[in-house]
């Protein structure tokens, strides 16, 4: 995994309780951990503290997410969501 993870990159968890799950990385906190969002049980408001060695990376990255989370703008849930389903019709998984 690429430890040059970006706001708006979407990821999947390899480990722990939400293990399977996609996420997007809101933000960097330090050069182990990140703030990981889903629109569900992770809502933009209430990030998830991520190991970044639990995560496994993708090449997808959501352009709109990522300036927003740059801007330390707000975003709603349901633009998270379906973000994220854009991202899973990637070519690239």
């Amino acid at each position: 995994m690429s430890s040059d993870l970006q706001p708006g990159q979407l990821v999947r968890s390899i480990a722990g309780r939400d293990k399977g799950r996609w996420l997007l990385i809101k933000r960097g906190i330090d050069d182990k951990f990140v703030e990981v969002i889903d629109g569900r049980m992770r809502s933009f408001k209430k990030p998830k503290k991520k190991n970044r060695k639990h995560l496994q990376a993708t090449q997808c990255v959501d352009r709109k997410i990522n300036e927003i989370c740059m801007e330390a703008k707000s975003l709603k849930d349901a633009d998270v969501k379906e973000a994220i389903q854009r991202l899973l019709e990637c070519e690239e998984l």
